[in-house]
């Protein structure tokens, strides 16, 4: 494990031998249990803990849980969102140098076959976004702006407790919103991260997939004061 300063504080970081024993072990585990799903992507990362001060500053760090994180694809397109995908978390073992499984999480519905849905363009897509509230406020013209920071595309997989027939084209965008009039003469900055559909219900229909009203799940939003 390497201990790094970065301009944003400490980052540990595994080694290479060590992520790969991790992965090779959860892969044998996964195996037993009959869970060896043909897995598009696998990635180990490793979390962290912090001790911070009432002004943010950080007094006080460590390493946390490593998670050996699978994902999947149906016919070279990834499945996005919290329905498919595998988490093995682990806790350092005494002898530091690999890991104890501490709990598993894996779900990946898998398919019978596909169809081909027309796309919306990128206008379309972003309107429900463009035009929704955040905390409660509009956001005219001029008042706020906003700021994309990552977009991946996929089929979306929805959580698992939620029956689920098809997964339909969607992005997974990130971004943030600066400006914004907390009404406590502060301006804030909202963090959010939601899920857009590229294929509306109308278009799911004609392909034979039931219509839904509500296809994908409400932003992931979080509010941070700009220090006023």
């Amino acid at each position: 494990m390497r201990r790094e300063e970065t301009a944003d504080g400490v980052v540990y970081r595994l080694g290479d031998d060590t992520a790969n024993r991790l992965a090779s072990d959860a892969l044998r585990i996964l195996a037993s249990a009959g869970l060896a799903d043909d897995h598009a992507s696998l990635r180990v990362s490793l979390g962290q803990w912090a001790l911070l001060e009432e002004s943010g500053k950080e007094l006080e760090s460590g390493p946390g849980r490593a998670t050996v994180q699978l994902g999947y694809a149906v016919e070279g397109i990834r499945l996005i969102g919290p329905g498919a995908k595998t988490n093995v978390h682990c806790d350092p073992d005494d002898s530091g140098q690999g890991g104890v499984v501490a709990r598993l999480f894996h779900v990946n519905r898998g398919f019978d076959g596909r169809r081909d849905v027309p796309l919306l363009d990128i206008e379309r897509a972003f309107q429900p976004l463009l035009t929704q509230t955040w905390s409660g406020r509009e956001l005219g013209p001029g008042s706020a702006r906003m700021a994309i920071t990552a977009i991946d595309y996929g089929l979306l997989a929805l959580p698992a407790d939620v029956l689920q027939r098809f997964a339909a084209p969607a992005l997974a965008v990130q971004g943030r919103i600066t400006d914004v009039d907390g009404g406590d003469s502060r301006e804030v900055e909202l963090r959010f991260a939601q899920y857009l559909p590229l294929a509306d219900a109308g278009a799911l229909a004609e392909a034979g997939f039931a219509s839904a009203s509500r296809l994908i799940p409400a932003p992931v939003v979080k509010r941070q004061a700009k220090g006023k």
